[in-house]
């Protein structure tokens, strides 16, 4: 993982109880070349934020209780990543289909919201638009053709 000074890490943190869901995540990115992290807990999810940050976080809700709603309600100002020198782009995932859910997150600073299944696609652009020129894949090969 790379941690430069006065900065946040370079990593895309998943946090998922979902097993399958964390493999196949992870797998994409990587796959990008991106360095990526999985938890499957949401309150060691919010360790690691604290302690090291993260670029983007990709957050699937479907935890027991509300503890993935906890998590983002953290994430957005009342939690020790405030401290950090930014605030990390969060995508969420769920299987919930209720519409309230999706005013809930993005009324809690979802940056994107993502319907379980999601097409490999749809899930890589939602985290790419949320990577800097030099980390994103796509700009990679653009300088690369």
């Amino acid at each position: 993982m790379m941690v430069e000074e006065g900065c946040v890490t370079n990593t895309i943190l998943i946090v998922g109880e979902d097993a399958n869901a964390l493999i196949i995540a992870a797998t994409l990115l990587r796959a990008r070349g991106l360095s990526v992290r999985t938890v499957a807990d949401a309150m060691e999810g919010c360790d690691i934020l604290a302690c090291e940050g993260a670029l983007v976080v990709v957050l699937d809700l479907t935890f027991p209780e509300t503890r993935g709603l906890e998590l983002l309600r953290r994430l957005r100002g009342r939690f020790e990543t405030r401290l950090l020198p930014s605030q990390p782009a969060v995508v969420v995932m769920t299987d919930w289909f209720e519409s309230a859910v999706e005013r809930l997150a993005v009324g809690l600073g979802a940056d994107a919201f993502l319907r379980k299944p999601v097409a490999p696609g749809d899930f890589l652009a939602a985290v790419e638009r949320f990577l800097p020129a030099t980390e994103s894949p796509a700009s990679a090969l653009a300088v690369n053709a």
